[in-house]
């Protein structure tokens, strides 16, 4: 039987790109996103796949105790977690998130606060199983405080160093925690941005995950070449790059 994963955000490009490929290993899925109209055809192409079962948990992402039903859902649909995928996000408007409080509150909840509040009941259970993996989609823009997406990089940012925390924790417990670092990619929510020649299909995401989980890695910029754009751009001294205009 193929391994149970709990799939979060499971309408994103990435995680729909990722879950094609377990499908087709049999495993069994949990689906959480917030439409049932938005995730069930991606639940039937999962069957149809070869995925082993495809159940769907849809929820309000705004309120803690909404979020806190996943965990006894999964292991009330699943029996066991192998797995879970953390793949929600939310990008805002370049430039007006930080003119709104309501905006600053919701970007910061469902980019970072949310992804410990949903991880608390997984975490003593694979300490207790010693094993598990966590996987979860940071950003390129959490590695320097981007203008454009000032709170939203923030977020992404604290992300980062949560994961950091986390696989710190977990490693003598034997479980892997692996933070995904995508550049921009090609999906409804990069949508609304001028197209860059960097955007990438999700399907390349989702074959590095892959890579990146079977050499055991603890994070993974994707596509490879982000980890030395990004090393040029946190060598910039903090007196020049406060000049710099686009990043």
């Amino acid at each position: 039987m193929g391994r149970a994963i709990v799939m979060v955000g499971a309408t994103s490009a990435i995680a729909i790109a990722s879950a094609r490929r377990y499908a087709g290993q049999g495993a069994r899925f949990l689906l959480v996103a917030r439409e049932t109209s938005a995730i069930e055809p991606v639940k039937q192409e999962l069957l149809k796949l070869g995925a082993t079962s495809v159940d769907i948990f849809t929820l309000d992402f705004g309120s803690s105790s909404a979020l806190g039903r996943i965990a006894p859902r999964a292991f009330e649909t699943l029996g066991e977690v192998d797995v879970v995928y953390l793949a929600h996000g939310l990008l805002g408007q370049l430039h007006r998130a930080e003119e709104s409080a309501q905006q600053i509150e919701e970007l910061i909840w469902v980019n970072f606060t949310s992804i410990p509040i949903i991880l608390a009941p997984f975490i003593p259970y694979f300490e207790k199983r010693r094993t598990g993996l966590i996987i979860a989609l940071s950003s390129i823009a959490g590695e320097r405080g981007k203008e454009r997406l000032l709170v939203y990089s923030a977020a992404k940012s604290g992300l980062t160093t949560y994961l950091s925390g986390l696989r710190n924790r977990l490693y003598k417990s034997g479980v892997a925690v692996l933070t995904v670092k995508p550049g921009p990619v090609k999906s409804r929510m990069t949508a609304a941005i001028k197209q860059s020649p960097l955007l990438v299909p999700p399907e390349k995401i989702a074959r590095s995950i892959d890579v990146a989980v079977r050499l055991g890695l603890n994070e993974t910029y994707s596509p490879w070449y982000w980890r030395w754009i990004i090393l040029v751009v946190r060598s910039i001294p903090e007196c020049l790059f406060k000049r710099v205009n686009g990043w």
